[in-house]
């Protein structure tokens, strides 16, 4: 017979602790205001937080220090996955009705984390390293090539050429600005044009097909 479960006594519990940690960080807060409250930035602090600005999300350096690497960019989602999810990011960036229908607005924030990682990990794994483009043909199935739908046919000579051509006309602190916008164009809860995110929606796609692509290429320049 099949077993009947009674959930009710682990969703009080759930939901007691979610309260909780919100709670410790309203306060923790709290605390930061107060014991802050008041001060004013002298000269010396001003050296230092300068010391600190090469971190910031407008230099051209990823934005975490990443334990992954590419072997791990299909971990949580795999190609057709992410196309998808550039797809739903899409649509609901058009939408009046984003909080009344798209339930969880965190599921945004991990979706765009996630396509902000692949493009971060595919330029710090290959862009900053001299030697790893090459100018060498890769050798692509005519399979896999017949299932490619948005990188260009003549970035199939060489992915990566391609990727770090396009860095060169956008470079990765302003490619990670174009994220953020569309994050919160999407979260505003007001329509937007199709065409203002087109850009980095295309971007996007054409990282998620190169990183499916890796297999592809050439182990020795």
């Amino acid at each position: 017979m099949p077993t009947s479960l009674d959930f009710e006594d682990i969703l009080k519990e759930s939901a007691y602790s979610s309260f909780q940690e919100i709670n410790e960080l309203i306060l923790s807060l709290y605390a930061i205001y107060h014991a802050e409250k008041g001060k004013i930035i002298s000269k010396n602090d001003t050296v230092k937080l300068e010391g600190f600005t090469k971190f910031a999300l407008d230099h051209n350096i990823t934005q975490f220090n990443y334990y992954d690497s590419v072997e791990n960019i299909f971990e949580a989602f795999d190609k057709k996955q992410f196309l998808s999810i550039i797809e739903f990011l899409k649509n609901i960036s058009c939408s009046h009705f984003f909080w009344k229908s798209n339930g969880n607005p965190a599921n945004v924030l991990y979706y765009l984390e996630e396509l902000q990682f692949v493009m971060e990990i595919l330029w710090d794994y290959y862009l900053i390293e001299p030697g790893y483009v090459g100018s060498v043909k890769w050798k692509i199935s005519k399979k896999t090539r017949n299932q490619i739908r948005h990188l260009p046919k003549q970035a199939l000579k060489n992915p990566l050429n391609f990727l770090l051509e396009a860095f060169e006309k956008r470079d990765l602190s302003n490619r990670r600005k174009d994220i953020e916008e569309w994050r919160l164009a999407i979260l505003d809860n007001n329509w937007h044009n199709q065409e203002e995110h087109r850009d980095i929606q295309d971007f996007l796609c054409c990282l998620i097909e190169i990183a499916d692509l890796l297999e592809y290429r050439p182990i020795n320049y």
